[in-house]
C-alpha cells in the first residue's frame, strides 16, 4: 500500500523553483534523511554566496495536497529552523460574497528546537493536522 507522501530537497543556492525529487517517503525514512542532511555545511554555503534558497526538505501529502517543509536560517554559530506549512483554504469572493475558491495558504514558523521539528513532522505524517496547528500556534510566526 502506498503511503501517499513524497519529498524533495532544495540545496542552498538553488533557484527557488529547483528541487531534487526524492520519491515516496514515510516518517521514519524522512527523519533519517533529516538527521543526516548536512545542514551546517549547507548553511555555510548559503552564507558565503547569499543567493538562491536556503537548504530545505519538503514533504507533500498527496492525499490532502498539504506540504510541510523545514529549512535552516542564521549561521553556523546561531541557527534556527523554519517550518513551513502549505495547505488549501477556502476563500470567499469580493466582500465575502459570491462563490468560494480554494487558495494555497503558506504559514512559516521559527524554532531552535530540533526535536520539536521532528514532532511536527510526526504529526504531519499521521495527518493529525489540528494537533500540528496547535503546536504552530505556540511558535513564533514569520
Amino acid at each position: 500500500m502506498k503511503n501517499n507522501f513524497s519529498w524533495n530537497i532544495q540545496k542552498a543556492g538553488y533557484d527557488f523553483d529547483k528541487y531534487d525529487e526524492q520519491g515516496e517517503t514515510n516518517y521514519q525514512n524522512f527523519i533519517e534523511n533529516f538527521e543526516k542532511f548536512p545542514w551546517l555545511e549547507q548553511l555555510d554555503y548559503f552564507q558565503k554566496y547569499q543567493e538562491g534558497c536556503s537548504p530545505t526538505l519538503s514533504v507533500k501529502d498527496l492525499k490532502t495536497d498539504k506540504v510541510c517543509w523545514v529549512s535552516m536560517g542564521g549561521d553556523r554559530n546561531n541557527h534556527y529552523y523554519l517550518i513551513g506549512y502549505i495547505y488549501p483554504k477556502e476563500k470567499r469572493g469580493f466582500w465575502g460574497l459570491g462563490k468560494t475558491k480554494t487558495i494555497e495558504r503558506l504559514e512559516i514558523y521559527s524554532t531552535k528546537n530540533k526535536e520539536l521539528v521532528k514532532d511536527c513532522f510526526k504529526l504531519f505524517f499521521k495527518r493529525y493536522f489540528r494537533q500540528l496547528e496547535l503546536i504552530f500556534s505556540e511558535l513564533e510566526k514569520i
